[in-house]
C-alpha cells in the first residue's frame, strides 16, 4: 500500500534544502564560484571569498544615484517604505553567500542571476597575473560555475549542450585555434557516473552544434569544466584555462616569481 505523506512534508517541499549549521545545500539550478582550499580552513576561506567578490562585483555610486535609492517618506506610506527597505537590505545581503557541498574542502559561493562568474574569475585572475592582487592566504582554486544540474548523465548532456550553443560559434569557416576545445572532468564523492559517456555526450553536443570544433588537450582555445560533487554537477564553459594555471591564484602567482627570477638572471 502506498504510504501517504503528511501534510508538513509536503509544506517543506518547496523551500530551500539547508544543512544543519543554517548554509544553503547546493542544488540544481544555481550558479556561482567554486573553491578549493587546505584542510581545515574552509570557513575562513569563504570569509575571504566572499570578500574578495564583493569587492569585484560592487557597483561604483555617485552620492545623487545613493540619495535617489532612499524613499521618500512624505510620499509613501511609511508600511510600503519599511517593507521597500527590507527588501533592498535582503537583496543586498543575499546577493553573495555560502552554499553548503557535502565535499571536503570544495566550499561554494553563489552569485545573483544576473552575475556572470565567469568574467568575475577571469579578472581576479587577470589582476593576480598582473601582480594587481596581492597574495591571498587560503584560497587555493576558483572554478566559475555557469549553471548546476543533477548529477547524471542526461542531465549533464543536456545543461552542456545549452552553454555550447551559448560560447560555441556555428561558423563553418572558423579557424583551427578557435574551435580547439577540450572537456576537463572532475569527480568528488561520485562514482557513479562514467567518465566515458560524459565526454561521448558531450563531444557530441558539440558536433551537432559545429563539426569544425576538434578536441585539444595542449592549451586549447575552449574549455569545459565538468565538477561533480555528490549528486550535483557544476558546469561552465571557458577560456585561459591554461593560461590561468588552471585556475589557481598560488600556481599564478608562483609563475610570476619563477619570471622574475629568470629575468633578474640575464
Amino acid at each position: 500500500m502506498k504510504r501517504k505523506r503528511c501534510r508538513k512534508w509536503f509544506n517543506n517541499s518547496g523551500k530551500a534544502k539547508r544543512a544543519k549549521n543554517g548554509k544553503q545545500v547546493l542544488r540544481s539550478g544555481m550558479k556561482g564560484v567554486l573553491l578549493t582550499c587546505d584542510n581545515g580552513l574552509v570557513n575562513r576561506c569563504l570569509a575571504e571569498a566572499l570578500q574578495l567578490f564583493k569587492e569585484y562585483t560592487a557597483v561604483d555610486c555617485d552620492s545623487s544615484a545613493t540619495v535617489s535609492n532612499y524613499v521618500n517618506l512624505e510620499s509613501a506610506v511609511l508600511y510600503d517604505a519599511i517593507d521597500q527597505c527590507v527588501n533592498s537590505l535582503t537583496v543586498e545581503k543575499d546577493a553573495l553567500y555560502a552554499v553548503e557541498t557535502g565535499v571536503k574542502n570544495c566550499p561554494f559561493v553563489s552569485c545573483p542571476v544576473d552575475a556572470d562568474p565567469v568574467k568575475l574569475v577571469n579578472k581576479i585572475m587577470e589582476d593576480v597575473r598582473n601582480g594587481v592582487r596581492a597574495s591571498n592566504r587560503l584560497i587555493q582554486r576558483l572554478l566559475p560555475v555557469e549553471i548546476t544540474c543533477h548529477a547524471d548523465v542526461d542531465s549533464i548532456s543536456d545543461f552542456a549542450g545549452k552553454l555550447i550553443r551559448l560560447h560555441f560559434s556555428t561558423d563553418a569557416a572558423i579557424t583551427a585555434e578557435e574551435s580547439s576545445y577540450a572537456i576537463v572532468y572532475r569527480a568528488r564523492n561520485n562514482n557513479c557516473l562514467s567518465k566515458e559517456a560524459i565526454y561521448d555526450r558531450i563531444n557530441e553536443q558539440i558536433r551537432l552544434n559545429n563539426n569544425k570544433f576538434k578536441v585539444v588537450l595542449e592549451n586549447p582555445k575552449h574549455c569545459i569544466l565538468v565538477n561533480t560533487l555528490k549528486d550535483v554537477c557544476c558546469l561552465s564553459v571557458v577560456q585561459n584555462y591554461y593560461d590561468y594555471k588552471k585556475f589557481n591564484w598560488n600556481q599564478i602567482q608562483l609563475s610570476n616569481r619563477l619570471k622574475e627570477e629568470e629575468k633578474k638572471t640575464e
